[in-house]
């Protein structure tokens, strides 16, 4: 209650959130506006009977713009995918340390480059796809000027809400890009349960039974990303120190997330997965290795299952190296005479670090990969149309708990602040 009446007592914090609703406000209207020549009921109603496919699912990222057909189709997904392949890239050829060597800057500018290319790409595969996979004359007119304005439009409407990310962050509460995903996710939540009861054909007791195990789920990440390895360090000096009387306690800890990699390896894998279902259904004509591919890379299938867990294991090993540099780490403690209890240091701490990190990434992995997969299986062995996956739980607790953690360090400033202009009021 106290932290409450600071917000509002802070009018920096009170700009902040107005700022950012107005921005999110104004996102939300952008996913209402159609792109033109597109018959947009047609779109809808397929949506409405198939919320449960790999569309539906991407659909649901998008806060329903996909469905119907708007100007923020793509949302912010084209940029994601371009910041995780332009990290990786990096990471390839520059090594562990391609963060020191490359300035934020490159980074953004080199992530913003691809995805004009991204963005591109799926703009094509929704255009020229729509009717191979709909089935449907959706396109009111077919000609060349069509498909280079629609494109157009789409390439312009994503740069814009990668802007507004930006600004977002800069004006507003931060974490832009993840907001916009999660008010999309939040806003698609009751219409993505009301499908699953309705087209379900379930009991009540089974409809309890299936919203008691989204209810594990939600409970069950966010009690893992709240979850911590805790490592004890000391500084000798201190230590002396404080046996003499003369400092306080000398233990300070480093916390590893249980769950290393975060949302990234899910999110990377489930748009892996989906390349094969874009190129098949934009370059095929219902042939036998279309039919296949359509066929077993589908959400629910067990390729589809199987492919997704080894890919989110893969990202998860891969993307831990990026959130937590062992040696870096250990650079730190040695220069600053720091050591781990009963590990000598140098390489025997880099060794230790790397062994907690791999048994932490395991353990994130494996409960990725159960969060992930159980709506699927819910899907595919008892033909429960779930529509919200186990990524979307992850990104609404992630957003949630970064929001959190965000205001907590604007109200410290403030708090900060306050006590200097208090001191300085004393002193005259």
């Amino acid at each position: 209650m106290q932290q409450l009446s600071w917000i509002v007592r802070s009018k920096e914090i009170k700009n902040r959130f107005l700022i950012t609703i107005v921005i999110l406000i104004a996102y939300r209207l952008g996913c209402y506006i159609p792109l033109p020549g597109i018959d947009t009921n047609l779109v809808r109603g397929y949506f409405a009977d198939n919320a449960s496919g790999f569309l539906g699912v991407f659909n649901v990222f998008s806060g329903g713009a996909l469905s119907r057909m708007s100007l923020f189709s793509l949302n912010v997904m084209p940029y994601i995918v371009s910041s995780i392949i332009v990290q990786l890239l990096f990471f390839l050829f520059k090594g562990d340390n391609f963060r020191e060597s490359s300035s934020s800057s490159v980074l953004s500018f080199y992530t913003k480059l691809l995805t004009i290319f991204v963005c591109v790409f799926q703009s094509i595969f929704i255009l020229f796809g729509l009717e191979k996979v709909f089935g449907m004359d959706v396109i009111l007119h077919k000609n060349i000027s069509f498909f280079v304005i629609a494109i157009m439009t789409v390439l312009g409407s994503t740069l814009l809400l990668v802007w507004v990310a930006e600004q977002i962050n800069t004006f507003g509460i931060g974490n832009g890009i993840s907001l916009i995903i999660f008010v999309g996710i939040i806003s698609e939540l009751p219409s993505g349960l009301f499908y699953t009861v309705k087209y379900s054909g379930l009991g009540i007791v089974s409809t309890l039974f299936v919203f008691f195990i989204l209810s594990a789920i939600l409970f069950t990440v966010v009690y893992v990303e709240r979850s911590y390895r805790i490592i004890k360090i000391k500084n000798p000096r201190k230590e002396y120190l404080y046996r003499s009387g003369g400092a306080h306690s000398a233990d300070v800890n480093i916390p590893i997330k249980l769950n290393v990699s975060g949302v990234i390896p899910p999110i990377f894998a489930g748009s892996f997965l989906m390349l094969p279902v874009t190129v098949s259904s934009i370059f095929s004509s219902g042939g036998f290795f279309s039919n296949l591919i359509l066929k077993n890379f589908i959400p629910g299938s067990f390729l589809y299952i199987l492919l997704y867990v080894i890919l989110i294991f893969f990202f998860s090993f891969f993307y831990s190296g990026f959130v937590f540099n062992a040696e870096q780490v250990a650079g730190s403690l040695k220069r600053s005479a720091i050591i781990i209890p009963g590990i000598r240091p140098g390489v025997p701490t880099v060794n230790y670090l790397r062994g907690l990190v791999k048994k932490n990434t395991y353990i994130g992995a494996s409960y990725l990969s159960i969060i992930c997969v159980l709506p699927e299986l819910l899907r595919s062995f008892y033909y429960i149309p779930v529509s919200i996956g186990g990524t979307s739980f992850l990104i609404i607790v992630s957003v949630i708990m970064e929001i959190i953690s965000q205001v907590q360090s604007y109200l410290f400033s403030y708090q900060y602040d306050n006590v200097v202009k208090k001191v300085r009021v004393f002193n005259k």
